[in-house]
């Protein structure tokens, strides 16, 4: 990561990150100056499609991490439905404005490749909603800097636009200059914090009839594609572990537990014994998998 995309998170200091390795227990080394030099530390990163657990296993791998040394749970994503259902409940045009902000047809036109972006109007929520993204990316910045332990629930990515965590702005065409401009801008701020990797990448795997068993509200059709696009996404080449997250919570939290302690974040062990079906592979990355290929739904 450059010097100038630091800048961005550090409110425009001067601080040079310097060029090591930043996979399995590598930390960046974050400089005030020739002589200082500061760590940030670990930072876990956990994704997956809705349904697959992130928020449960999240927030358990934190408990235990926590219990040897200070560990937040952090989330990244957008939260539009929580903060649609917020909106809704005002008694003063609530219904009404969410209904706007929630409109699928409009939703559907910006995140599809070769559609129009439906107006300004729809532009700038999309905008906003990335903002509030940079706001928690960067207050998960200033607790690395602070010396906590973060996991994270989702990340941001440039990989894919329009869902999972992708710059809402990118898939679509932009129908004028202005939406045009909010366009980049959004896309900048994506890289931005793209290019800051975490120590490892836990992609949780389930296939969408689970997921939809799990979350009988959301779009089969949608879960579907999150499930395709999961196991495609690096995270800008972040180093990365795979877990079967079709398994109960407890045996996916033992995975989960078992890749914090490879890259060298001690009090996450839950049990002393290994992880069953696991199997070692070459530093960088490291896949888990249930040798009984268990179809039993938590609902986590």
């Amino acid at each position: 990561m450059t010097t100038q995309q630091y800048q961005f998170f550090t409110g425009g200091d001067w601080r040079a990150i310097s060029p090591v390795n930043q996979g399995f227990g590598g930390v960046a080394q974050v400089g005030r100056g020739p002589k200082a030099r500061d760590a940030l530390a670990p930072l876990i990163t956990i994704i997956g499609c809705d349904g697959a657990g992130k928020s449960t296993l999240g927030a358990e791998l934190t408990r235990r991490i926590n219990g040897a040394r200070p560990a937040r749970l952090c989330y990244l994503g957008l939260g539009s439905g929580d903060m649609g259902r917020k909106i809704k409940s005002f008694r003063l045009g609530g219904p009404l404005i969410e209904g706007y902000l929630s409109n699928s047809k409009k939703a559907a036109a910006t995140r599809t490749r070769g559609k129009k972006i439906p107006g300004i109007g729809t532009a700038l929520v999309v905008y906003g909603f990335s903002l509030l993204r940079l706001i928690r990316f960067k207050r998960m910045m200033a607790l690395r800097r602070r010396g906590v332990t973060v996991v994270t629930d989702r990340y941001p990515q440039i990989e894919v636009a329009g869902f999972y965590d992708g710059p809402g702005l990118s898939a679509a065409r932009p129908g004028n200059r202005l939406v045009a401009f909010l366009a980049r801008q959004e896309r900048k701020m994506y890289e931005r914090m793209a290019a800051v990797l975490p120590d490892v990448v836990i992609r949780l795997g389930i296939d969408a009839e689970t997921a939809f068993a799990r979350k009988p509200d959301h779009s089969i059709d949608q879960l579907r594609a999150k499930v395709a696009v999961t196991s495609a996404l690096t995270i800008g080449g972040a180093s990365s572990a795979d877990a079967d997250a079709r398994r109960p919570c407890a045996g996916v939290l033992e995975t989960v537990s078992a890749v914090a302690r490879q890259v060298g974040v001690t009090g996450a062990a839950g049990s002393r014994h290994g992880v069953p079906g696991a199997r070692s592979l070459p530093a960088g990355h490291i896949r888990f998998a249930c040798p009984r290929r268990c179809l039993a739904g938590c609902r986590v």
